[in-house]
């Protein structure tokens, strides 16, 4: 069976929603900060999955801004034109680190493969071609959740994936 690859028309468009479902909701029995972030990455994955735009902008913070020069409302804009692009959202992650660096403060280095057809574990990513991007996260606690702040991210290699 041949399998085809997917490219986004916009990489970048793929990586800020991956930025921004990586940050949503923290569960709030969760007494350790770092544990909430993770949580909070866990449970943002779901919500890219879902194609979740709305839930995904209430997690932005009305102070974003990334290096492009993006803002809350420029983020918001990427993020329906994907949805519009792709019909669906399919995702590898791997929580490299996490930082709290302050009362309410929090970085997150994440690794993301992003496909547009289904993948299951890492050995797949041999097998299909897909977007991988090393995610740099800064996140800020703001009620039950941490929401992001900024976004950066580069181009990750295959290497970077593995144990």
């Amino acid at each position: 069976m041949k399998t085809t690859a997917v490219r986004f028309a916009n990489p970048g468009l793929g990586v800020v929603l991956v930025a921004l479902v990586l940050t949503l909701g923290a569960c709030s029995e969760t007494p350790e900060p770092e544990q909430q972030v993770r949580l909070s990455l866990e449970r943002a994955e779901q919500f890219a999955r879902q194609r979740d735009r709305a839930g995904l902008m209430d997690m932005v913070d009305a102070d974003y801004a990334d290096p492009a020069g993006r803002d809350r409302q420029a983020l918001g804009a990427l993020l329906r034109f994907h949805f519009l692009r792709n019909r669906s959202v399919h995702l590898l992650t791997r929580v490299e680190s996490v930082a709290i660096t302050g009362p309410g403060r929090a970085t997150a280095t994440v690794l993301v493969a992003l496909a547009g057809q289904p993948m299951t574990d890492l050995a797949e990513l041999e097998r299909i071609r897909v977007d991988l991007l090393r995610l740099e996260l800064s996140l800020q606690r703001s009620g039950e959740y941490y929401r992001l702040l900024s976004a950066q991210w580069q181009r990750a290699g295959l290497v970077d994936f593995l144990p």
